[in-house]
């Protein structure tokens, strides 16, 4: 009895120090930041030959040669670095702030089935340069869904916002059989670029909204809706009245989601997942949050459904 008193005591006490943790939201918006940095892969190579680079999980990239320039149009001559990220589960979403929340054309806003982000940067003695050739990205997804088109990033924050691209048709190149490919081209700046399709369900459509603990707001929390069984990870941009809201009416009314909730304090990530079936306005009131390694959060989410 003595034994079952004292464990209850711990678990409370665990429970209350989470709630009760001094959250910080530059400790949040370094840990997005730290995190984008380590995923970062890097390449030194000359401007004045081609290079083809084979990323670690066997995405390719393609320049031609003497297609380099410096911000007064200036032919680049050299080494130059290029930096590349690869996203391609929902962990690495969340870890990194990029989520596939997109804008559609009339301004509302939805969510988008990723094959894949990818994250592009040539400099050269810290500069950023620009490209007088396409850039092609060779991906190893198949190309098997008609569906699935180019989007890029419209967001000046460090967060994402994917807006369907002006040359969105993807293609299969001919010399790798069934992969699918695409450019950056001239012009277009570097950044975060997303193979997506849009979210279509037939079912009656609702808005979204998540009610924190005490202590926990859009300062210093993020929350994200992972679609069960798709690649598809919502995010919430707005915070009304006290609570995260997603109004557009995003959502499709029945569908089985888990909601992700990520907190910080000076030391420590703090996380909380509930899963829900979305009902008609929906209201999501996260309970707690316990503090949790990065690891071992990346695995809690990717092992989601």
């Amino acid at each position: 009895m003595v034994i079952g008193i004292i464990l209850l005591s711990f678990s409370c006490k665990k429970k209350k120090l989470a709630e009760e943790a001094i959250l910080n939201e530059i400790a949040l918006d370094n840990f997005f930041e730290d995190n984008n940095e380590d995923a970062k892969q890097h390449w030194t190579v000359s401007a004045e030959y081609p290079f083809y680079l084979v990323s670690a999980k066997g995405i390719g990239i393609y320049l031609p040669a003497n297609s380099l320039v410096d911000a007064n149009g200036d032919l680049v001559t050299g080494d130059v670095n290029v930096s590349f990220i690869e996203i391609d589960k929902k962990s690495e979403m969340v870890l990194l702030n990029k989520s596939t929340a997109c804008v559609l054309a009339n301004g509302d806003r939805s969510t988008l089935i990723s094959d894949g982000e990818f994250y592009v940067d040539i400099t050269q003695n810290g500069e950023e340069l620009t490209h007088t050739e396409p850039l092609l990205i060779y991906t190893n997804i198949p190309f098997d869904d008609s569906d699935m088109r180019k989007f890029v990033n419209i967001s000046e924050n460090e967060d994402i916002l994917w807006e369907i691209s002006g040359d969105s048709i993807l293609f299969m190149d001919g010399e790798l059989e069934g992969m699918t490919s695409f450019y950056i081209p001239p012009g277009e700046s570097w950044g975060w670029t997303n193979l997506d399709k849009y979210a279509t369900d037939p079912r009656p459509k609702t808005g979204i909204y998540a009610e924190l603990p005490e202590g926990f707001d859009d300062g210093n929390t993020e929350i994200y809706v992972s679609f069960d069984n798709e690649n598809a990870l919502a995010h919430f941009g707005f915070w009304v009245d006290g609570r995260f809201a997603h109004s557009y009416p995003t959502f499709p009314i029945g569908l089985e989601v888990h909601f992700v909730a990520v907190s910080m304090d000076d030391e420590n990530l703090h996380y909380a997942i509930q899963s829900a079936i979305i009902g008609n306005e929906h209201v999501e009131v996260i309970t707690g949050f316990e503090p949790v390694t990065q690891d071992a959060l990346g695995e809690l989410i990717d092992n989601l459904p």
